[in-house]
């Protein structure tokens, strides 16, 4: 047979097969169809907005409104959509407010925005003219509650009647079980399943429920069914599926935080029209947040827009990538931290200059802004790491949580590692996962990883290392940790053979676990040699 003709038809087999599977996929479909799936549409865009109030335990009070918007850009080759998701949050504190309630970690930028509507003016359009109007929208049900993510956490936001809207982009592969690919842009900062559930896989599934487990986080959500279509006799005409989902983590223990979130599923349009939440905290500041989300509308955008916002968010988080690197290398590098520092800000005037979709060139905006102002933080933050690093470290003596001594000179030969934590700091608990790696990793080793906690009241040293289920030593470190400046926050030191400090890593890092494994490494080898 002539190659072009056997050419021909390997195209025309392929096709068959493809439209084969196409066939079959959509059987399995059909038999599925008596269970929850998002029915998404490319050009489609959600709009929601949240409003919550927390009140604490001795009578203060908060409100946070926040707007999410999510976009389907494309479908891929797998069925699976990709979507561009955004979330904006500004909060307001009474103006006389005192005791100011605790926020979890959150990238925050730009400037203060009390209504809180997305930068292009309107609820949905992040730019650019839509192809067709929002589809109407059901009436949404009266508050009662919806758990802020802003609540977990320890750091507090700043006493005054409020502070600057904090903006958070990503993206995902998204299924139409709710079953997402995980990527870079996803974890503690967002959450996706603070709007978006995993819906059940089987028929088992929806009657005995389901849980899905971000294994990056180890945030768990325990999902069932409290109503399906029809199982209202009063409401038959509703084609809507109520899941209530119950969150878990190893940092909502350690806060003694319960979250509870009712999804309101449109069976129909296949997406959540509402979410009512609460949560509960008991540790830190104390309190309650209510709350509730609803559909503000649906929009439909043209093949081409589509394409574009696809492009420029691919551009937006490769330079973030890139502008993350350099601050990186400037916090470690004081005798080049303004130059670094200098070129972050023009990777970000640059792309600020090249993407023209107003929703994404305001945040960048924002950023620049926000960039000017911390590059005197952050040089001095570098030159003070530069104070430590190839010093000898401050010498120190103590005891573990069980009792046994230990001092810096103990560990003379090996190479130590030094995490300094506390209980309310909430990325040093995120980062005690990576360290307890760390110390596995180097069992056979000689190295040695020591948890050094900064608490006064050794209790709560204790109820972390249980709740983490931490193997390695953990030492009372609340009398000594300034002299590495490392009282406040989470910070890792390591210390060569020789008693030298030869890197620090402050606050979390997703690759935290890699970077100390790779500088101990080095150490181990130059040893070696």
């Amino acid at each position: 047979m002539p190659k072009r003709s056997v050419a021909r038809f390997v195209t025309v087999r392929a096709c068959l097969l493809s439209s084969l599977c196409f066939v079959v996929a959509s059987v399995a479909s059909a038999a599925d169809s008596d269970l929850p799936r998002y029915w998404l549409k490319v050009g489609q865009e959600l709009s929601y907005q949240t409003t919550s109030e927390m009140s604490t335990a001795d009578g203060q009070s908060f409100t946070n409104e926040s707007t999410w918007q999510v976009w389907v850009v494309k479908q891929n080759s797998d069925g699976t959509w990709r979507l561009v998701l955004r979330h904006a949050t500004t909060f307001q504190l009474p103006a006389n407010s005192t005791n100011v309630p605790a926020k979890g970690p959150a990238k925050g930028t730009g400037e203060k925005s009390g209504t809180n509507k997305p930068a292009s003016g309107k609820p949905a359009a992040p730019g650019g003219k839509p192809t067709a109007k929002a589809a109407p929208v059901k009436p949404a049900a009266p508050a009662r509650g919806n758990a802020a993510p802003a609540a977990r956490g320890n750091a507090a936001p700043p006493a005054a009647a409020g502070f600057p809207e904090q903006v958070t982009f990503a993206y995902c592969d998204f299924s139409p079980d709710g079953a997402v690919t995980p990527n870079a842009t996803l974890g503690f900062q967002f959450e996706v399943r603070q709007l978006l559930p995993k819906l059940p896989k089987t028929e088992k599934e929806l009657e005995k429920g389901w849980t899905d487990l971000d294994k990056t986080t180890q945030v768990a959500h325990r999902y069932k069914v409290e109503e399906g279509p029809g199982d209202d006799d009063d409401d038959d005409d509703e084609p809507e599926w109520t899941i209530v989902a119950t969150r878990q983590s190893p940092i909502d223990d350690i806060y003694l935080c319960k979250s509870q979130s009712k999804f309101f599923f449109d069976a129909d349009r296949g997406f959540v029209e509402r979410i009512e939440s609460s949560l509960d905290q008991g540790y830190g500041v104390k309190g309650t947040v209510k709350a509730t989300t609803k559909l503000l509308g649906v929009e439909q955008f043209d093949d081409a827009w589509c394409k574009k916002l696809d492009d420029e968010m691919g551009h937006y988080f490769g330079l973030q990538r890139r502008y993350q690197h350099f601050l990186k290398e400037a916090q470690r590098n004081s005798s080049e931290a303004e130059t670094l520092l200098v070129e972050a800000g023009a990777i970000l005037q640059k792309a600020a200059a090249d993407i023209t979709l107003p929703v994404v060139k305001e945040d960048l905006g924002k950023q620049v802004a926000q960039h000017a102002a911390m590059i005197g933080l952050t040089a001095r933050a570098a030159r003070d790491r530069a104070d430590l690093i190839d010093q000898p470290a401050p010498t120190w003596q103590t005891k573990d949580l069980d009792g046994k001594a230990h001092a810096l000179k103990d560990y003379k030969g090996k190479v130590v590692v030094l995490h300094f934590w506390r209980r309310n700091d909430g990325w040093g608990l995120r980062s005690l996962p990576q360290v307890e790696q760390l110390a596995e990793q180097f069992t056979d080793k000689p190295v040695v990883v020591l948890g050094m906690n900064t608490e006064e009241n050794e209790t709560d040293a204790r109820f972390v290392a249980d709740k983490m289920g931490l193997a390695y030593p953990i030492l009372r470190a609340d009398k000594f940790a300034d002299r590495y400046n490392a009282a406040a926050g989470s910070a890792v030191f390591i210390v060569d053979q020789k008693g030298v400090v030869r890197d620090i890593y402050l606050g979390y890092s997703p690759t935290l676990k890699e970077d100390v494994a790779a500088a101990v490494n080095g150490l181990l080898s130059s040893e070696e040699k």
